[in-house]
This record gives C-alpha cells, sequence and structure tokens, in this order.
C-alpha cells in the first residue's frame, strides 16, 4: 500500500462511519440504558461501588460519567463512549486486518463494519455490547498476531488481558478463555505454555479486580456476589425447569440465529460466502485464512456458551458470531472482484449495506419519543404526570437528563395505578371504553421506518407471521387525559374531549 492510500483509506472510513452515525442517530433505544446513566450520574457526587450488576460495569459505565463531567448531561453525552467504542472497533478491524486479510479485504470488513446495525446502530442506543464487543475483537486479533509474532508469548498475555477486560464488562465473555484453549490444543505449538500466557493475562486482570474491590469494599469478590447473581431475576428466573434444560436453551438459540434482524442476514450472506470460498479454494494464508478460522471458531464457541452456560441467547450476548461474519463476506467479495467479477462483488457489497440499513431501520420503534414527550409536559405542568411503567422509568431519566433529581422527577412523575379521580393521565395505549376520562390532547409521537411501511403495505407481514404484523402495525396515538370519577346514566363518553373546566 502506498503513502498516500495509507493516509486515504482511514480518512474514508472515518468519514463512512461519522456518515453512518449520523444517519442512524435516533437517541436512547430500549434496553438497560437508564441503568447505565443512573450509575454514570451517581459518580457526578464522587466515588462509589455500584450496587447492582450494571453500575459494576466499569468499563462502560466510567466513560459515560466522564463523557457527562465534560459535556454535561444528555442523551448525546451519555452516547459518546459508544460511539467512541464503535469506533475503535473499526478502527483495529482495519489495522490487524491489513496484516491478516489483506489491504483490500481490511478495507472492506471495516468499511462494512462501519455501516453495521449491530455494531454500530444497536450499540449507539446505549446498549453495554459494543464495549465487549471492541474487547473480544482486540482480544481474539491479538491471539492472531501472536501466531506468527517472535513476540508470542507477550502478545498472548495482551490476548489473555484483553479477554479479562472483555470479562469485566460481560462475564460470558469467558468464552475468550475457552476458545483460546481449546484452539492452542489443535494447534500442538507448546499448547500448554501458550495457555499459561493467555490464562496469565487474564488472571492479571481478575488479580487487579479483586484486589481495588478488597481495598474499595472489604471484600474481594463484591462484584461477583452481585453480577454472578443477577440472572436468578427477571426473564431467567421466570423459566420453568422444562425451559432451562438443554434442549430449551438449544432451542432458543437457534431461534435467536433465525429471527434477529441485525444478525441472522449477515450470518446467511457468511454462508454463501463461506461456499464460495471452498468451492473456489480462494481462502489461502494470504487471503485471511488463519483469522477467518480463528473467528469463527471463536464465534461458534461464544455461541454455545452463552446460551448453554450462560443462559443467554440473543446474539448480542456473542457479538464475534457476527463480527465473524462480517470477516468472511468481505473476504469473499474481495476475492469475487479479483477473479474478474466486479459486478457482482458490488452487487454482494450492496446487499451488505442494505440488510444492515433495513434491519437498523426495522428495529427502531420509536418508543422512546413517547417518554421524551412526557418528559416534556411534565417539565412545564404544575402538577404530576401519572402513567404506565415503562413510560414512567423512562421519562424520570429524561428529566435526569435535564438536570432534575430523582425526587423531583419521581414527584412529577407517576406510575398510573395510583391515580386518582381529577389527575392528568399520559396513556400510550387503546382507550379504554369503561374507563371514565376525556382527552386533553392527543399526540402521534412514534414514526416508524420504511420496512414497516413496506411489510404493512406489500402484505409481506402477513406472510412472516403475526409477531411481524404487530411490529409493523400503525402506532397508536398517545393521549393526555384527565382522569374523571366515574360519569352517571347520560355523563359524559370516555374519551371525548375536556371542557374548560375539567382542565
Amino acid at each position: 500500500m502506498t503513502a498516500r492510500s495509507q493516509v486515504a483509506a482511514p480518512a474514508a472510513l472515518a468519514v463512512i462511519f461519522i456518515v453512518s452515525v449520523a444517519l442512524y442517530w435516533y437517541g436512547l433505544g430500549p434496553g438497560d440504558a437508564e441503568h447505565y446513566m443512573e450509575a454514570a450520574l451517581r459518580w457526578q457526587d464522587g466515588p462509589w461501588l455500584g450496587e447492582n450488576h450494571w453500575s459494576l460495569r466499569h468499563l462502560f459505565v466510567l466513560p459515560m460519567a466522564a463523557s457527562f463531567k465534560l459535556f454535561g448531561t444528555s442523551e448525546a453525552a451519555a452516547m459518546i463512549p459508544n460511539i467512541l467504542y464503535a469506533a475503535m472497533t473499526v478502527a483495529i478491524t482495519w489495522t490487524f486486518g491489513r496484516r491478516h486479510l489483506g489491504d483490500h479485504a481490511a478495507f472492506l470488513a471495516a468499511a462494512l463494519m462501519a455501516t453495521s446495525a449491530f455494531f454500530v446502530a444497536r450499540p449507539l442506543e446505549l446498549d453495554v455490547y459494543g464495549a465487549e464487543a471492541f474487547f473480544a475483537a482486540l482480544s481474539c486479533w491479538l491471539f492472531i498476531t501472536a501466531r506468527r509474532s517472535a513476540r508470542r508469548g507477550l502478545i498472548l498475555i495482551a490476548a489473555g488481558a484483553c479477554a479479562g477486560l472483555a470479562w469485566t464488562v460481560r462475564e460470558q465473555s469467558a468464552y475468550l478463555v475457552v476458545a483460546f484453549g481449546l484452539l492452542l490444543l489443535l494447534e500442538r505449538k507448546q499448547p500448554l505454555q501458550s495457555i499459561t500466557f493467555v490464562g496469565a493475562g487474564f488472571a492479571a486482570v481478575i488479580a487487579a479486580e479483586l484486589l481495588l474491590y478488597t481495598i474499595a469494599a472489604g471484600d474481594p469478590l463484591y462484584r461477583y456476589r452481585i453480577d454472578l447473581g443477577h440472572r436468578d431475576i427477571g426473564v431467567n428466573a421466570q423459566m420453568t425447569a422444562e425451559q432451562a434444560r438443554l434442549p430449551a436453551r438449544a432451542a432458543r438459540l437457534a431461534r435467536y440465529l433465525a429471527t434477529t434482524p441485525a444478525t441472522t442476514p449477515m450470518l446467511l450472506l457468511a454462508a454463501g460466502a463461506s461456499y464460495y470460498l471452498h468451492r473456489t479454494r480462494a481462502l489461502s494464508p494470504s487471503a485471511g485464512r488463519s483469522a477467518i478460522v480463528v473467528f469463527s471458531a471463536v464465534g461458534v464457541i461464544s455461541a454455545l456458551v452463552a446460551s448453554i452456560a450462560f443462559n443467554v441467547s440473543a446474539t448480542r450476548y456473542f457479538p464475534l458470531l457476527t463480527y465473524a461474519a462480517f470477516l468472511i463476506v468481505a473476504v469473499a467479495i474481495v476475492q469475487i472482484f479479483m477473479r474478474g467479477r466486479p459486478r457482482a462483488a458490488v452487487a454482494v457489497a450492496a446487499s451488505v449495506l442494505a440488510v444492515n440499513v433495513a434491519a437498523a431501520d426495522f428495529t427502531r420503534d420509536g418508543d422512546y419519543a413517547e417518554a421524551r414527550a412526557l418528559a416534556d409536559i411534565a417539565m412545564v405542568s404544575a402538577e404530576p404526570i401519572f402513567a404506565d411503567p415503562l413510560s414512567v422509568h423512562r421519562a424520570r431519566y429524561q428529566l435526569r437528563l435535564k438536570g432534575w433529581t430523582m425526587a423531583a422527577a419521581s414527584a412529577r412523575v407517576r406510575n398510573a395505578r395510583d391515580a386518582a379521580a381529577g389527575d392528568l393521565i399520559f396513556k400510550t395505549d387503546r382507550l379504554n371504553p369503561s374507563e371514565p376520562n376525556c382527552v386533553i390532547r392527543q399526540m402521534d409521537l412514534r414514526k416508524t421506518g420504511w420496512t414497516h411501511f413496506v411489510l404493512r403495505e406489500s402484505g409481506a407481514a402477513k406472510l412472516l407471521g403475526a409477531r411481524v404484523e404487530e411490529i409493523v402495525a400503525p402506532p397508536q396515538p398517545a393521549y393526555l387525559l384527565r382522569l374523571l370519577k366515574t360519569p352517571a346514566s347520560g355523563g359524559p363518553a370516555s374519551g371525548a374531549p375536556c371542557s374548560r373546566g375539567s382542565l
């Protein structure tokens, strides 16, 4: 690669990434965003240990706390760390890919990664797996680099340390150590010594963490007592014995692999790309064989460990499987191009871009617009607003990002189950004819994407099942209501406009 292209390629990747961020930016999304923001906001009052597994993910929370300190509290400031993690994931794909995939495949893999729904669009909505994916991918690249390096031991220690950092973000990243151990045994090149190096790097991070918690909490296992027990609450706690058994876990894994918009199309494309590379014998050491084999193996092992050992089957819990798919597709596209089929290569690259843009659009339901609207109403209201628990939870943090204390936000936005006659209600579902109320304002808040419109209007949603039909159905309006006393016979109908006297 010439000196000019060495500058042009990173600059082009930066432009692609910035454009992608701008197009995908829609603010917070569904998940655990508020838990992480609460942890980061608590750091504004000084250091604290953390009280739940969200607040103990310090490599995700502390950068957010620093961003709040530098730029003030806002949704944008909360997302800056994840933008940086996504950018660094693209950067290491380019940097290490040049050595192990070749210049062209490295550029294409990084460019596709920069436009990814999985690695850019979804993490931007404040999901922790963006940080995990960076450390896990870096660990794998270091592991691959060590195989041909004279400094094999040091690089394997670094790979183990990065695996340890990924573990501190989410503990199912233990799949890295498992996968590296199996690969080293199969490699048969001083396997015990190499495993010791990886283990030493991983253990160094764990030891440092234990020491820090010993000093700060007087308990070296402080994080583990909280973090490793958090699956006893929530979805997993509601599972029956049958649902927790191995066949059920395997079935859930298969279902997620087959139905996740940001992952499933990439896995299908990677399957086709793998067949092409195998049939044409195009995968060679110079074309990324080692990297493809390692990332594919680690990706498969990660899916099995996360779903079977940790009982978490969503693809975000094993991001390296999707990462491997991007690498395979990029290498195949370059091989197609180099073998004299540029139109086919461009068509495959365009299909990757299209499925990622479509996946990002399809998974965005716009429901955070309701929480933002509720927060805006609460800011100008002289009385409390009552709403459903999810809207209340999200709106309170919208107010917190505007400088409100949690006590003030909780006093202004309350759970609808505590409402009484005369109270203001923010309602996000259909009006109940039996509920006596009058409508102060009707609001069309959710703005769903073009994929919802196409699937709905074309009739394709009916072919894809009831769940898809539900997702793409036109969103319900939200209402600001006044809750009335039970009307007498002939009284005002539920949902009628409020009179002046009722406001």
